[in-house]
Order: C-alpha cells, then structure tokens, then sequence
C-alpha cells in the first residue's frame, strides 16, 4: 500500500482484521474438529496493493485472494485475463452466473 494511502486505510485495515478476527473466533469455538487456517479475499477491494499481508500479519492467518475464475470454463476465464480485467471486483457477477447452472 502507497505511503499516503497506507495512512489513511491502516485505521480500516485494522477495524476490518477486528471484525475478521470476531469471525474467525466464532467459527472456531463452533466448530472445534476444523480450525480456520486460510482466508480468502473476494471483491474488488481485495485488489489494493499489501493487503492480503497486511491482514495475514494482523490476524496470523494465511490471507490469499480467491480466484473467481476457478469454476469458469477456460474461454469465460480468457475474456478477463485478455481484457486484463481483475476478476476479484466480478464476484458477484460470476456467483450470479453461475447460479444459472445449478
């Protein structure tokens, strides 16, 4: 995350992680047998530079992106990438479409 910009959203990142953290704790105390060792970031927000590591060092979980793409068919997935498109900020749409399949 850029200098200035790294300033004004460590306060978000952080109530963020909080509320993160809140979950992370409810689903382990209820389901004891499968403790949470990965988060994965959807939407476009999980495209700003530095902040799968800045929550991976605030919670001391893994933070990765997911990938929306996963269950695409190859030629859906290559109109992103040929558009250079960020599929993180698709989510929904790609949930929405997919839905269609079910």
């Amino acid at each position: 995350i850029a200098k200035k910009s790294y300033a004004a959203l460590m306060p978000l990142v952080k109530e963020l992680a909080f509320e993160i953290q809140k979950r992370i704790e409810y689903y382990d105390s209820h389901f004891e047998a499968k403790k949470a060792k990965e988060l994965l970031l959807y939407g476009g927000g999980g495209e700003l530079t530095g902040l799968t590591e800045e929550l991976s060092g605030i919670l001391s979980v893994d933070v990765k992106k997911g990938n929306p793409l996963k269950n695409l068919s190859k030629s859906s997935a290559k109109v992103f990438k040929k558009k250079r498109k960020k599929p993180l900020a698709f989510v929904v749409a790609v949930g929405l479409a997919l839905r269609e399949y079910d």
